[in-house]
């Protein structure tokens, strides 16, 4: 009889790798897996599972797809300011007391979770004194997170309560969700107290569909009370008046042997004492509005008459207070037949200029090549009439060479205003989809009449944009190309702090060092090489630009010597190349708190695209599903002033911003398929056959189940696609030992995730000999 022979069994930690031949499959990877990662959700441990979930980081929706996100980092010196508590230690902070009427304080988990079980049933606790304005809106918010895939009782805010003697009965606002079970239905009241007369008002009951983590939030704005759950308004009303500020939470397990989670706690107010000067904020667009984030998870939409474009991610620098953004479009019309007379601009054409959808709000007339007394310039445009066009200003008389197209914008979040960007002096540069800041200039490039120049407004002035002028601060242009030579059409901008820039093309790559206007030099570092698009790019932990070429994923190590070196080629020789960045928004973000890469390749319309993970520490490729509607058309990546919202931002096809959060065992409450394959694994030596005698599996002790299936082949690579000889499934810990009647030449062992995150800690095989190969 053969001898028995023990196998461990890994999970594939160096990611999906499809270079070689099936029978020599790199050590530790994967010919095949989808929504996992190295770095189990579960605990952080890298063993192996599923990857971290989706979850809204905004509550409200916006309606259409996304196209700009950029965050801002202001002193508006408005006394906005938040306290959170994201549960860190072994108890509650000393910030928080036990109130009068509470048996307990809620205990504190290793992992930084907030926590009550039956063991205490109840856990209340009432935060110190914050100087609210209460003139002023302020909301009180805890993020609630299920156990074992579902709640399981109470989940109470407390605000309003006095400030001496805190006390629910007497004086205040109490807000309590009920939510228990894996459907994540709920309900609950919100109880009005003042002076000991208490009056209840019940929230609108409903259904998530499955219970996932989430924000309830509570928004007090005079005596007007909003509570929001998941995403969700369910209540707004009108309560009695309260003197009091101060502000708790509390949590009740109504359900045997059942656990509360709270991850994290906050408080955001305009403060009546000094805070810190400065804030993040986010500024979003969708359908052709900008939307400016007026507390954390909350945006607002900014009145105007100006719309930027909505069928194309936009991008946008910040100088100063103010993020310019870079609006641009098609020209809705253009000639060399132009007239001015004045304010007045027409062509010897004469259209009805009516119908040609010249919008004075958001388009400029450009003048150039002017003959008379005509003068070159870019001209607002004051009203739009069937005979002409009137201008802001006056252009002179004369003839001229013209084109109309949107003009670039600027918003001002201390006026909440958005205008048209204009010069003081010279011309702002319109039709640029590119922008960035670099030594304290605006730069854009990639206008459709000129795709190879670059522009920079003078140093310290957005609005300077006049190129005569012969200090070393001057506005300066130039092109992506060696001297004498025609440049490439510039795809992106990437300004690597104040030291150089780089500008990508299609097939190309370029860097600018130093001040262009005092000695600086452009020089090619590959004629092969180039940035697909204007967000195929990222700048990595050490500085590192990491991008998406037509040959695959590449970096650019920090430094004036460096070259781009391949990342992908060796692993994946087919998946990235040769995309067609006309059909995809493609977007990279460096994601800190998960130490990787998102690479997102959002397709114009749905059709089930793969997106990717990159474990940058490893340098490991994992694929990514989305639903259709969560595929991101516009991503940043935000440290934001408040720690539990920094992170990767993703802006939906449907509007609704989201992230990724270990604590999520779904897409917002969407399943998503996660599997993986381990193999091929050799049964027995070449020409010979062997079989899987038993097999033991201890998966992580937090895991929720996982199917496992056998699948034998006489070759390898018919192993890698074979059918199921063997099927069981795994639970959490450890499992009785499986004997298979798994029999070939090689196999592979497939795990397929359900809807609760799993993670895999350890599996033997226990395998031999059993004979020579031979065709059946």
């Amino acid at each position: 009889m053969a001898k028995k022979k023990q196998l461990q069994i890994q999970f594939p930690l160096g990611g999906l790798n499809r270079r070689g031949a099936y029978k020599q499959q790199p050590p530790y990877t994967t010919p095949d897996c989808l929504n996992v990662r190295s770095t189990g959700t579960i605990e952080g441990r890298e063993r192996g599972g599923s990857r971290p979930g989706l979850v809204e980081s905004h509550i409200d929706a916006l309606g259409a797809p996304v196209r700009l996100l950029s965050p801002m980092t202001l002193a508006l010196g408005d006394g906005f300011t938040a306290w959170s508590d994201t549960f860190g230690g072994l108890s509650m902070a000393a910030a928080w007391s036990k109130p009068s009427w509470a048996a307990a304080l809620p205990s504190v988990l290793p992992s930084a979770l907030a926590s009550v079980d039956t063991s205490i049933a109840e856990g209340e606790a009432v935060l110190s004194v914050l100087p609210i304005d209460t003139t002023k809106a302020y909301s009180v918010e805890v993020f609630l997170t299920p156990w074992n895939g579902s709640f399981h009782g109470k989940y109470r805010l407390y605000l309003r309560m006095n400030n001496t003697t805190p006390d629910i009965a007497a004086d205040g606002v109490m807000v309590e969700l009920v939510t228990t079970g894996s459907a994540g239905a709920y309900s609950g009241t919100l109880r009005s107290v003042v002076g000991g007369v208490t009056t209840d008002y019940s929230l609108i009951s409903g259904t998530l569909g499955t219970a996932r983590p989430g924000w309830l939030s509570v928004q007090v704005s005079g005596n007007i009370v909003t509570v929001c759950w998941c995403g969700k308004s369910i209540l707004v009303q009108t309560v009695g008046a309260n003197a009091g500020t101060r502000v708790g939470f509390g949590m009740q397990c109504t359900v045997a042997s059942g656990l509360c989670l709270a991850n994290t706690f906050r408080v955001q107010y305009y403060s009546t004492g000094s805070v810190d000067a400065l804030r993040t904020m986010l500024v979003a667009s969708a359908g052709g509005d900008i939307y400016k984030e007026s507390s954390y998870g909350r945006l607002t939409k900014v009145s105007s008459s100006l719309t930027v474009r909505a069928d194309v991610p936009l991008l946008a620098a910040q100088s100063g207070q103010k993020l310019y953004v870079a609006d641009y479009g098609d020209v809705m019309a253009y000639g060399t037949d132009g007239t001015v007379a004045g304010t007045a601009f027409d062509t010897l054409a004469a259209p009805d200029w009516t119908t040609k959808g010249v919008d004075a709000d958001d388009m400029v007339v450009v003048i150039s090549n002017p003959q008379g007394t005509a003068k070159a310039g870019t001209y607002k445009i004051a009203s739009v009439a069937a005979g002409n066009l009137t201008l802001t200003t006056a252009a002179g008389t004369g003839s001229c060479t013209y084109r109309i197209e949107r003009a670039p914008k600027v918003y001002d979040p201390a006026t909440n205003t958005l205008a048209q960007w204009s010069a003081t002096v010279g011309q702002v540069p319109s039709g640029c989809p590119l922008i960035c800041r670099y030594l304290d200039r605006i730069v854009l490039a990639g206008g459709e009449i000129a795709p190879h120049v670059w522009y920079m407004s003078r140093s310290g002035d957005p609005h300077d944009w006049d190129y005569g002028e012969d200090d070393v601060l001057r506005a300066v242009a130039g092109t992506s190309s060696e001297a004498g030579v025609p440049g490439d059409p510039i795809t992106a901008i990437v300004p690597h702090s104040d030291d150089y820039l780089i500008f990508g093309c299609r097939n190309s790559l370029w860097r600018l060092c130093g001040n262009p206007a005092d000695g600086g030099s452009i020089s090619a570092l590959s004629h092969k090489v180039g940035i697909i698009g204007p967000t195929a790019w990222c700048l990595g932990p050490c500085g590192e630009l990491i991008f998406l070429s037509m040959d695959g994923l590449y970096s650019l190590a920090a430094g004036s010597s460096s070259y781009p070196v391949s990342l992908s080629r060796n692993v994946l020789p087919r998946e990235f190349l040769n995309l067609n960045p006309d059909m995809l928004a493609v977007s990279l973000e460096y994601d800190v708190q998960g130490g990787g890469v998102h690479i997102y390749l959002t397709p114009e319309s749905s059709n089930a695209r793969i997106h990717w993970w990159l474990d940058w520490t490893n340098k490991t490729f994992w694929p990514v599903s989305l639903a259709s509607d969560h595929e991101p058309t516009a991503t940043c990546a935000i440290q934001a002033t408040a720690i539990e919202d920094s992170g990767v931002i993703l802006g939906g096809r449907d509007g609704v911003l989201r992230r990724l959060s270990d604590l999520a065992e779904s897409d917002c409450g969407v399943a998503y398929e996660t599997y993986v394959i381990m193999g091929p694994i050799a049964l027995a030596a070449d020409s010979h056959v062997g079989t899987v005698h038993a097999m033991d599996a201890v998966m992580a002790d937090a895991s929720g189940p996982v199917t496992w299936a056998l699948r034998p082949s006489l070759t390898f690579e018919g192993a890698a696609n074979a059918s199921s000889s063997d099927t069981g499934t795994w639970i959490a810990g450890l499992n009785a030992t499986n004997h298979p009647a798994c029999r070939g030449q090689a196999f592979t062992l497939k795990m397929t995730g359900g809807t609760r995150k799993w993670a895999v800690e350890n599996i033997v095989a226990i395998v031999r000999e059993a004979g020579r190969r031979r065709l059946t």
